[in-house]
């Protein structure tokens, strides 16, 4: 198989492109049921973000009178009735992308903002694929400080896969190779953000991206990825 000229490494978001998104429904529930307007203002401010920090938003944004913690509490306490409710768990075809990409060379790593214990049960065996997961909270969105761990990989080595617009606008603002695989709801603006941002490839799942598309991403991150 033909090598990649400047991929090395694809970083994957775990919820989204791995798994089935179960953070951004519960979000927009309980934003409804404390009466609030789910909006594109709310996504950028509580998406890939700290946790503290998009409580502490939300907070203000829709007047509550509780503290952070406890807002906390409820969103994980919702989210755990949610996933009772709905299909949730590992996406169709993550399989084969991870074996896609293994075949094509590169390295692979997980990252997102729960602990790694999460990581650990939401893919089961196909977490022993991965090379590392990185807990991101504490350095929101990551990718400056994923890059950093990886020195001295270039920058055009690296190719992040993600859901959030924000990490998109990072990525180009870092000039790093960034494939979106927004949520699909009706409501989401996350794939129109990403399309306001100019991001080259967008797609429904990480089954989307072939072979084909992985060596074309590859020529783009040898001669500037992102659109001047």
């Amino acid at each position: 198989m033909k090598e990649l000229k400047s991929l090395k490494l694809v970083a994957l978001d775990i919820d989204g492109p791995c798994v089935m998104d179960t953070f951004s429904p519960v979000i927009r529930l309980v934003v409804h049921k404390l009466g609030g307007e789910y909006t594109a203002e709310i996504e950028r401010n509580v998406f890939s973000q700290n946790r503290l920090k998009a409580a502490q938003f939300l907070i203000a944004k829709l007047n509550l009178n509780i503290g952070a913690e406890e807002l906390i509490g409820m969103y994980f306490k919702e989210r755990a009735a949610y996933e009772e409710s709905v299909e949730h768990g590992i996406n169709v075809g993550l399989g084969e992308f991870i074996g896609l990409l293994e075949n094509l060379g590169l390295r692979l790593i997980c990252y997102g903002g729960l602990d790694k214990n999460y990581f650990e049960e939401q893919l089961g065996d196909l977490s022993g694929r991965f090379e590392d997961y990185i807990c991101t909270n504490d350095f929101r969105p990551g990718l400056k400080e994923i890059v950093q761990m990886y020195a001295p990989l270039p920058k055009s080595a690296f190719l992040f896969i993600d859901d959030v617009a924000r990490v998109a606008e990072t990525a180009r603002q870092l000039k790093l190779p960034f494939v979106g695989i927004p949520a699909s709801f009706d409501w989401s603006f996350q794939r129109s953000e990403m399309e306001r941002l100019g991001a080259p490839y967008i797609f429904d799942s990480v089954r989307d991206l072939s072979e084909s598309t992985i060596r074309e991403i590859d020529e783009k991150a040898a001669n500037g990825f992102w659109p001047t």
